[in-house]
């Protein structure tokens, strides 16, 4: 794909990563036909699988599967961020205190969500 642009492919899962970064921060809440995307899909070994987070999940590595990224490509930048949404991703849904934290809390849920989509914005662009 084409550096230093948006490709037209990665725009679906821009928008669906965006607004599943939403629903796991707790900043807002979505239903479509009757389906929450923040119900409780699965528990495994005492963790809750959201339909937000494995939504989130699959966008983003969409986005980086259209980008053709193996890591050697990635710039620093993009290595910390896509780090970083990652480790977030998981902690925020996987550690009780600190979903609490950030859904409880939109001035912490707020920065998070720019954390979400400034790394999958990045390298959508750069990729």
């Amino acid at each position: 794909m084409v550096s230093n642009k948006i490709d037209s492919i990665d725009v679906p899962f821009l928008a669906v990563y965006a607004l599943m970064g939403v629903l796991t921060t707790g900043i807002g809440t979505f239903t479509l036909f009757g389906f929450d995307f923040n119900r409780v899909l699965a528990t495994l070994v005492g963790f809750d699988v959201r339909a937000a987070f494995l939504a989130s999940v699959v966008s983003l590595v969409a986005i980086g599967a259209t980008n053709e990224i193996d890591p050697t490509d990635l710039k620093t930048e993009q290595r910390a961020l896509l780090g970083a949404t990652l480790f977030v991703m998981l902690i925020s849904n996987w550690v009780p205190e600190v979903h609490t934290a950030i859904t409880g809390n939109d001035i912490i849920g707020l920065p998070v969500f720019i954390l979400y989509t400034a790394a999958a914005a990045s390298v959508s662009y750069l990729g």
